[in-house]
Protein backbone atom coordinates (compact mmCIF):
# COMPACT_ATOMS: atom_id res chain seq x y z
CA UNK A 1 0.00 0.00 0.00
CA UNK A 2 2.62 2.48 0.76
CA UNK A 3 4.21 1.71 -2.94
CA UNK A 4 1.20 2.23 -4.58
CA UNK A 5 0.93 5.89 -2.71
CA UNK A 6 4.01 6.69 -3.73
CA UNK A 7 3.66 6.36 -7.43
CA UNK A 8 -0.18 8.43 -7.25
CA UNK A 9 1.83 10.78 -5.46
CA UNK A 10 4.61 11.17 -8.19
CA UNK A 11 2.68 11.02 -11.13
CA UNK A 12 0.24 13.56 -9.42
CA UNK A 13 3.43 16.09 -8.77
CA UNK A 14 4.49 15.45 -12.51
CA UNK A 15 0.80 16.15 -13.19
CA UNK A 16 0.81 19.48 -11.46
CA UNK A 17 4.24 20.82 -12.76
CA UNK A 18 2.87 20.49 -16.33
CA UNK A 19 0.20 22.45 -15.52
CA UNK A 20 1.07 24.76 -13.09
CA UNK A 21 2.64 28.09 -15.44
CA UNK A 22 6.32 28.71 -15.81
CA UNK A 23 5.97 32.49 -14.39
CA UNK A 24 4.80 30.55 -11.10
CA UNK A 25 7.83 28.35 -10.60
CA UNK A 26 10.44 31.01 -11.12
CA UNK A 27 12.10 31.93 -8.01
CA UNK A 28 12.94 35.92 -7.03
CA UNK A 29 16.21 36.99 -7.80
CA UNK A 30 18.54 37.38 -4.64
CA UNK A 31 18.64 35.83 -1.25
CA UNK A 32 15.14 35.93 1.16
CA UNK A 33 12.96 33.35 -0.52
CA UNK A 34 11.91 30.74 2.18
CA UNK A 35 10.09 30.97 5.32
CA UNK A 36 13.40 29.72 7.20
CA UNK A 37 14.93 33.21 5.90
CA UNK A 38 18.41 33.84 4.04
CA UNK A 39 17.58 30.93 1.86
CA UNK A 40 18.42 30.58 -1.86
CA UNK A 41 16.11 31.49 -4.46
CA UNK A 42 14.89 28.10 -6.48
CA UNK A 43 16.48 28.04 -10.11
CA UNK A 44 14.94 29.09 -12.97
CA UNK A 45 13.85 26.58 -15.54
CA UNK A 46 13.61 27.16 -19.12
CA UNK A 47 11.69 25.92 -21.67
CA UNK A 48 13.56 25.39 -24.85
CA UNK A 49 11.51 24.69 -28.05
CA UNK A 50 12.89 23.31 -31.21
CA UNK A 51 11.10 24.12 -34.50
CA UNK A 52 11.96 21.51 -37.33
CA UNK A 53 10.97 22.74 -40.93
CA UNK A 54 10.56 20.22 -43.61
CA UNK A 55 11.10 21.17 -47.50
CA UNK A 56 9.71 19.69 -50.48
CA UNK A 57 11.87 19.83 -53.80
CA UNK A 58 10.09 19.41 -56.62
CA UNK A 59 11.89 18.33 -60.16
CA UNK A 60 9.88 19.28 -63.31
CA UNK A 61 10.30 17.17 -65.99
CA UNK A 62 10.32 18.02 -69.65
CA UNK A 63 9.25 16.19 -72.59
CA UNK A 64 11.02 16.79 -76.08
CA UNK A 65 9.56 15.38 -78.96
CA UNK A 66 11.33 14.53 -81.79
CA UNK A 67 10.05 15.01 -85.38
CA UNK A 68 11.37 12.87 -87.98
CA UNK A 69 12.09 15.12 -91.55
CA UNK A 70 10.10 14.89 -93.98
CA UNK A 71 11.55 12.81 -96.81
CA UNK A 72 11.56 13.13 -100.75
CA UNK A 73 10.34 10.70 -103.05
CA UNK A 74 11.30 11.49 -106.43
CA UNK A 75 10.12 9.37 -109.76
CA UNK A 76 11.59 9.70 -113.06
CA UNK A 77 9.86 8.72 -116.37
CA UNK A 78 11.51 8.19 -120.15
CA UNK A 79 9.02 8.18 -123.37
CA UNK A 80 10.31 8.14 -127.18
CA UNK A 81 9.20 9.42 -130.14
CA UNK A 82 8.98 8.04 -132.82
CA UNK A 83 9.77 4.20 -132.32
CA UNK A 84 11.15 3.21 -134.45
CA UNK A 85 12.76 5.81 -136.07
CA UNK A 86 13.28 5.32 -140.16
CA UNK A 87 15.85 7.86 -141.63
CA UNK A 88 14.19 7.98 -145.03
CA UNK A 89 11.26 9.01 -143.25
CA UNK A 90 12.83 11.62 -141.79
CA UNK A 91 14.14 14.22 -144.44
CA UNK A 92 14.14 17.25 -141.85
CA UNK A 93 16.30 15.49 -139.74
CA UNK A 94 13.90 15.57 -136.31
CA UNK A 95 15.65 12.93 -135.24
CA UNK A 96 14.44 11.22 -132.15
CA UNK A 97 13.04 13.05 -128.97
CA UNK A 98 13.45 11.58 -125.89
CA UNK A 99 10.64 13.25 -123.03
CA UNK A 100 11.86 12.66 -119.79
CA UNK A 101 10.24 14.01 -116.49
CA UNK A 102 10.75 14.22 -112.83
CA UNK A 103 8.73 14.63 -110.51
CA UNK A 104 8.75 14.64 -105.82
CA UNK A 105 5.85 12.02 -104.85
CA UNK A 106 7.14 12.49 -101.33
CA UNK A 107 6.39 14.93 -98.26
CA UNK A 108 9.52 16.72 -98.15
CA UNK A 109 11.50 18.89 -100.67
CA UNK A 110 14.17 17.13 -102.99
CA UNK A 111 17.46 19.15 -102.56
CA UNK A 112 20.14 19.83 -104.66
CA UNK A 113 18.54 17.54 -107.06
CA UNK A 114 20.61 16.02 -110.56
CA UNK A 115 19.83 14.06 -113.24
CA UNK A 116 22.31 11.99 -114.75
CA UNK A 117 21.90 9.95 -118.25
CA UNK A 118 23.35 8.18 -121.22
CA UNK A 119 22.61 7.86 -124.90
CA UNK A 120 24.31 5.94 -126.96
CA UNK A 121 27.10 7.35 -129.02
CA UNK A 122 25.73 6.53 -132.47
CA UNK A 123 23.78 10.15 -132.45
CA UNK A 124 24.47 13.32 -133.78
CA UNK A 125 23.28 16.93 -133.61
CA UNK A 126 22.30 16.34 -129.97
CA UNK A 127 20.56 18.90 -127.96
CA UNK A 128 18.76 19.43 -124.68
CA UNK A 129 16.54 21.58 -122.88
CA UNK A 130 14.91 21.60 -119.67
CA UNK A 131 11.80 23.46 -117.73
CA UNK A 132 13.68 23.99 -115.17
CA UNK A 133 16.92 24.43 -113.65
CA UNK A 134 19.79 23.96 -116.42
CA UNK A 135 21.59 20.53 -118.75
CA UNK A 136 24.46 19.60 -120.63
CA UNK A 137 25.23 16.47 -123.00
CA UNK A 138 29.06 15.83 -124.08
CA UNK A 139 30.37 13.22 -126.04
CA UNK A 140 32.20 10.57 -124.56
CA UNK A 141 34.71 8.38 -126.46
CA UNK A 142 35.27 4.55 -125.40
CA UNK A 143 36.55 1.64 -126.96
CA UNK A 144 34.05 -0.13 -124.49
CA UNK A 145 31.69 2.36 -126.63
CA UNK A 146 31.12 5.87 -127.36
CA UNK A 147 28.35 7.51 -125.45
CA UNK A 148 26.64 10.92 -125.17
CA UNK A 149 26.87 11.92 -121.14
CA UNK A 150 23.62 13.76 -120.24
CA UNK A 151 23.77 15.93 -116.90
CA UNK A 152 21.54 18.30 -115.22
CA UNK A 153 21.43 20.45 -112.02
CA UNK A 154 17.78 20.91 -111.23
CA UNK A 155 17.95 22.55 -107.34
CA UNK A 156 15.36 22.35 -105.12
CA UNK A 157 12.45 20.25 -105.90
CA UNK A 158 9.26 21.04 -103.19
CA UNK A 159 6.32 18.49 -102.37
CA UNK A 160 3.31 20.81 -105.25
CA UNK A 161 6.48 21.69 -107.73
CA UNK A 162 5.14 21.16 -111.49
CA UNK A 163 6.97 18.40 -112.76
CA UNK A 164 10.48 19.33 -114.31
CA UNK A 165 10.09 18.38 -117.85
CA UNK A 166 13.86 17.89 -119.81
CA UNK A 167 13.83 17.02 -123.74
CA UNK A 168 16.80 15.45 -125.29
CA UNK A 169 16.51 15.20 -129.30
CA UNK A 170 19.05 13.36 -131.65
CA UNK A 171 19.36 12.22 -135.40
CA UNK A 172 20.70 8.43 -134.89
CA UNK A 173 23.54 7.93 -137.24
CA UNK A 174 26.15 5.63 -138.59
CA UNK A 175 29.87 5.20 -137.60
CA UNK A 176 30.13 2.76 -140.91
CA UNK A 177 29.05 3.35 -144.91
CA UNK A 178 26.53 -0.06 -144.05
CA UNK A 179 23.38 -0.73 -144.26
CA UNK A 180 20.42 2.05 -144.05
CA UNK A 181 17.30 1.84 -144.95
CA UNK A 182 15.23 -0.60 -142.73
CA UNK A 183 14.38 -0.72 -139.32
CA UNK A 184 16.49 -3.27 -136.93
CA UNK A 185 19.04 -1.04 -135.27
CA UNK A 186 18.70 -0.60 -131.32
CA UNK A 187 19.99 2.35 -129.28
CA UNK A 188 19.03 3.35 -125.72
CA UNK A 189 18.37 6.48 -123.33
CA UNK A 190 19.44 4.99 -120.00
CA UNK A 191 20.61 5.22 -116.61
CA UNK A 192 18.32 7.86 -116.25
CA UNK A 193 18.57 9.27 -112.37
CA UNK A 194 16.67 11.63 -110.29
CA UNK A 195 19.77 12.33 -107.40
CA UNK A 196 19.67 14.75 -104.58
CA UNK A 197 21.55 15.27 -100.95
CA UNK A 198 20.02 13.52 -97.60
CA UNK A 199 16.48 14.10 -98.53
CA UNK A 200 15.50 10.63 -99.68
CA UNK A 201 15.04 7.08 -98.09
CA UNK A 202 16.90 4.42 -100.07
CA UNK A 203 13.48 2.28 -99.32
CA UNK A 204 11.88 4.80 -102.41
CA UNK A 205 14.48 4.16 -104.98
CA UNK A 206 12.59 2.29 -106.89
CA UNK A 207 11.23 4.89 -109.24
CA UNK A 208 14.85 6.54 -109.38
CA UNK A 209 16.19 5.33 -112.41
CA UNK A 210 14.08 4.61 -115.98
CA UNK A 211 15.56 3.81 -119.26
CA UNK A 212 14.35 3.88 -123.15
CA UNK A 213 15.17 1.53 -125.78
CA UNK A 214 14.58 2.73 -129.53
CA UNK A 215 14.34 1.05 -132.67
CA UNK A 216 16.23 2.76 -134.82
CA UNK A 217 16.83 2.77 -138.94
CA UNK A 218 20.14 4.74 -139.50
CA UNK A 219 20.99 6.55 -143.33
CA UNK A 220 23.72 9.48 -142.75
CA UNK A 221 27.38 8.73 -141.31
CA UNK A 222 28.14 10.45 -138.06
CA UNK A 223 30.68 13.17 -137.92
CA UNK A 224 34.04 12.17 -137.78
CA UNK A 225 34.58 14.79 -135.21
CA UNK A 226 32.34 13.91 -132.21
Amino acid sequence: MIRRSRRHALALLVACAVLVPAAALAAPKGGGGGGNGGGKGKPTTTTSSTTSSTTTSTTSSTTTTTTAPRMADLAVTITDNPDPWIAVTDPDRNGVKYSVRIENHGAGTAKATWVEGSLDGDNTDVRVTTTSGSCGVIFQWSLAGNLWILTCDLGDIAVGDDPVDITLTAVPCMNFAVGGGGAGDVQSFAGISGVYTNSESWDTFGDNYASETTTVAKQELCPTDQ
